[in-house]
C-alpha cells in the first residue's frame, strides 16, 4: 500500500481521491447527497491547504499563511486520525451520529496493517507541518 512521504504528495493524493470519488458520482440523490456536500467540503479544505502550503514555501516569514496553514493542516490530519478510528472501532449510531465504542471491530489483518501505515504516515507528515511551521503551535 502507498502512503505519502511528504506534504506535498498528502495533499495531491487527497485531491485527486476525493476528486475521483465526485466525478465517479453520476447524479445526486437522497442517498449520496451527504457525501457528495462532505467530500466537495473535504476537496476545497485540501485545496486551501496546498494553496496554503505554496505560498508558505515561497514566503517563509509570512506568519499569518504560516498560522492558516498550520490550523488547517491539523485539522485535516486530525479528522483523518478520527475517521481511522471509526474504521477500526465498532460504531453506535443515534440520530445520524456515529459515537465508537470501545470494543474493536474483527477486521482482516491486511485492513490493520494499511490503517497502521496510514497512521505512521500523517504522523509524519505532522511532523513536516511542524518542522515548517518551525515547530510552532
Amino acid at each position: 500500500m502507498w502512503t505519502p512521504n511528504t506534504i506535498n504528495e498528502w495533499l495531491d493524493e487527497r485531491i485527486g481521491f476525493i476528486e475521483n470519488i465526485l466525478s465517479s458520482t453520476k447524479e445526486i440523490t437522497t442517498e449520496n447527497k451527504k457525501q457528495i456536500s462532505d467530500c466537495t467540503l473535504a476537496v476545497e479544505n485540501f485545496k486551501y491547504c496546498k494553496k496554503l502550503y505554496l505560498e508558505l514555501l515561497e514566503d517563509s516569514d509570512n506568519s499569518d499563511v504560516e498560522k492558516r496553514f498550520r490550523i488547517i493542516a491539523h485539522k485535516l490530519i486530525f479528522d483523518t486520525f478520527y475517521e481511522l478510528d471509526r474504521q477500526e472501532y465498532k460504531c453506535t449510531y443515534i440520530h445520524g451520529f456515529c459515537f465508537p465504542t470501545k470494543e474493536k471491530n474483527i477486521l482482516p489483518q491486511e485492513n490493520i496493517d494499511n490503517i497502521s501505515n496510514i497512521r505512521k504516515a500523517l504522523e509524519n507528515i505532522f511532523y513536516q507541518v511542524q518542522q515548517l511551521c518551525d515547530g510552532n503551535f
